[in-house]
C-alpha cells in the first residue's frame, strides 16, 4: 500500500511511518521509506567509493611518474611504460 508523502514524519533521524511498525511508533525495518533510504545510501556510497578509487589511482600514477629511472628498474618498469600509464584517463 502506497502512502502519501504528507503522512510521513522524521524525528531523530528515524523515519516514522503511521500505521506501520510497533505500537510505540517506531518504523518497520521493511517499510518502503526505509528501503528507499537504504537504496539511496548504497548509491551514494558506491559513488564515493568510485571517486576515491579514481583519486587514489591518480595519486599512485603521479608518485610513480616522479620516481627516478634506477628506482623504476628496481620495480621492473621502464620510463616508457610509466609514461604510457600516466597518459591514461583517471577512470581507466
Amino acid at each position: 500500500m502506497v502512502r502519501s508523502p504528507s503522512k510521513y514524519s522524521c524525528e531523530n533521524d528515524i523515519i516514522l511511518v503511521p500505521d506501520q511498525g510497533d505500537k510505540d511508533g517506531t518504523a518497520d525495518p521493511c517499510s518502503p521509506v526505509l528501503s528507499q533510504t537504504r537504496v539511496a545510501l548504497k548509491a551514494v556510497l558506491r559513488v564515493a567509493s568510485t571517486l576515491t578509487g579514481w583519486w587514489n589511482r591518480h595519486k599512485q600514477r603521479a608518485c610513480v611518474y616522479e620516481l627516478e629511472d634506477h628506482l623504476l628498474d628496481d620495480i621492473g618498469l621502464t620510463r616508457d611504460q610509466v609514461e604510457r600509464e600516466c597518459r591514461k584517463p583517471f577512470w581507466r
